[in-house]
């Protein structure tokens, strides 16, 4: 079985409300186009990786005094993606972050400082380097608890994927791959690995977001 690679290696916008889902597994044609059908954009994580090291804005960085920051468990599939050759240009480390959330209210998330114990000196710049924006809460709290240890240092996000209206007060810059959704509707978005991953999750996001919730658990426990 072979697998679709839509090109493209330039910021992409998709002012729409379609539904968003990340193939970072592998995936056939037949079930892209299967997907398709339910009403997903389908993006393959390999050509969103391609797409955000290739930006010009990283030419702006001094490798020797930025921190690249991967948060939670999100990032850490993208981490995957980067060439291993590609990442040890630079400084960089995990920090765990996860959200938190219960219905009709707003999520919080919680993190931690980037290094315990010590003040961090040497660096200048800060990037985060998540697979989705979504609020943007994340990316602020980090950047909320970490501050004080960072004296100085601008603040920046890369991202697979942003919603247009996460809010990012205090970021110098923010690229990502893709940009979806509107100034006020942001679009569902899923990674397939999530949803192989997690029955829960997978029956939460087909019965809110497909219309027959049933054929599409049956396509992903196919795969």
């Amino acid at each position: 079985m072979g697998t679709v690679m839509i090109p493209f290696f330039a910021p992409l916008l998709l002012e729409d409300t379609m539904k968003t889902l990340i193939a970072d597994v592998p995936v056939s044609v037949e079930h892209q186009k299967i997907f398709e059908g339910f009403g997903l954009n389908v993006f393959f994580a390999s050509q969103l990786t391609e797409s955000l090291l290739s930006f010009p804005e990283w030419r702006q960085f001094n490798p020797e005094t930025t921190l690249l920051v991967f948060p939670g468990n999100g990032s850490q599939i993208l981490r995957e993606f980067i060439p291993q050759s590609w990442l040890n240009t630079w400084n960089y480390t995990s920090v765990h972050a996860k959200r938190f959330w219960e219905p009709g209210q707003d999520p919080h998330v919680y993190t931690e400082r980037i290094f315990t114990n010590r003040v961090i000196v040497g660096i200048t710049d800060v990037v985060i380097v998540d697979d989705v924006i979504s609020s943007g809460l994340t990316c602020r709290k980090i950047r909320a608890i970490n501050r004080p240890w960072l004296a100085n240092v601008r603040w920046h996000a890369a991202t697979w994927i942003k919603q247009k209206n996460a809010g990012m007060k205090g970021f110098s810059s923010v690229f990502s791959a893709l940009t979806v959704g509107t100034n006020t509707r942001r679009v569902p978005i899923i990674s397939l690995s999530t949803l192989l991953s997690d029955t829960v999750i997978a029956r939460s996001f087909a019965a809110r977001n497909i219309d027959d919730s049933h054929a599409f658990l049956d396509a992903l426990s196919s795969l």
